[in-house]
Order: C-alpha cells, then sequence, then structure tokens
C-alpha cells in the first residue's frame, strides 16, 4: 500500500532533506576553524574575555558603528593597518565582541585553513589595531549591548 500526502510534494521532502544535510555540514565545518591560543589576559588586553554572564549578540537593533567613518571606515583602518599574513596561511580574520562601552573584546585570530601557528608578533600587531579602534555600542531594547563582529584582516594574492 502506497501512502501519499497531497500537501507535501516528495520533491519537498527531498529538498528539505537536502537543505538539513548542508546547513548541518556547514555547522560542522564552522566549527573546525578553531582559534589559535591566546596571549595572556590582563585588564586592559583586546584578548580579555567578558563575565559569562553578559549576553552577547549576533545582530542586536542598532549595531555597533566604527566612530571614524562606519564600515567604510573600518576597512580603510584595517587596510591602513593591515598586520602580517602567518606564513602558510591564505587569509586571517579577527573575530572580537563589541562591548557595551563601544570597545573591542574577546579578539580571536582565525586562519585559513585552520591549525597554521599565528606569530607573536601578529598578536601583538592586532592587539595595537584593536586598542586603536573606537565603536558606537550597539543597542538592544534601548540598552546598551555586546555585539560579535567577524572581519578579514589579510588574505594571500
Amino acid at each position: 500500500m502506497r501512502y501519499s500526502c497531497p500537501a507535501i510534494s516528495f520533491s519537498y521532502f527531498k529538498r528539505f532533506l537536502l537543505t538539513l544535510l548542508v546547513g548541518g555540514g556547514l555547522g560542522m565545518l564552522s566549527h573546525s576553524a578553531q582559534a589559535q591560543n591566546q596571549l595572556p589576559q590582563d585588564a586592559e588586553s583586546p584578548f580579555r574575555l567578558l563575565p559569562n554572564y553578559e549576553k552577547v549578540y549576533t545582530y542586536v537593533e542598532r549595531m555597533p558603528v566604527f566612530k571614524n567613518g562606519g564600515n567604510e571606515g573600518l576597512m580603510a583602518f584595517i587596510k591602513k593597518n593591515r598586520p602580517t599574513l602567518p606564513a602558510g596561511a591564505k587569509g586571517l580574520f579577527m573575530d572580537f565582541v563589541v562591548d557595551k562601552s563601544g570597545k573591542p573584546t574577546q579578539a580571536k585570530l582565525i586562519t585559513v585553513p585552520s591549525g597554521i601557528t599565528i606569530p607573536t608578533s601578529t598578536y601583538q600587531e592586532v592587539g595595537r589595531l584593536l586598542k586603536e579602534m573606537e565603536f558606537v555600542p550597539g543597542q538592544q531594547g534601548g540598552r546598551a549591548a555586546s555585539v560579535s563582529f567577524t572581519v578579514p584582516l589579510a588574505r594571500s594574492k
């Protein structure tokens, strides 16, 4: 005996399964690009962690804005102060959180492909870069909120 559902066609079901498989696979791939060991923590370090109780958003009602020209100004600032690319890396990305005061925190460097050792000098360059960055904090529900960002720092040509 064959069962059929007039509301859902078989091709729709195949597309749903394919989307589920591809979406799940991409989610697993995104976790494979792990951040390298970070420098020691201190109160002024841009690599410091926020307290566990502070929620970090990926998107808020009003996103943080780089004080010197918005997104275009941020990319120009990074291009002007670009750190050196670690040997063997095709790309270097920086993941960070703009906290409630507008300062970058919780910085992580991510290489493409993952697993490439990032030299201490690159961490120092990125630390200097982060200390010079200042943002207008993001807002959620009328209150300042911490928001995560990922930006490209360098690519191989």
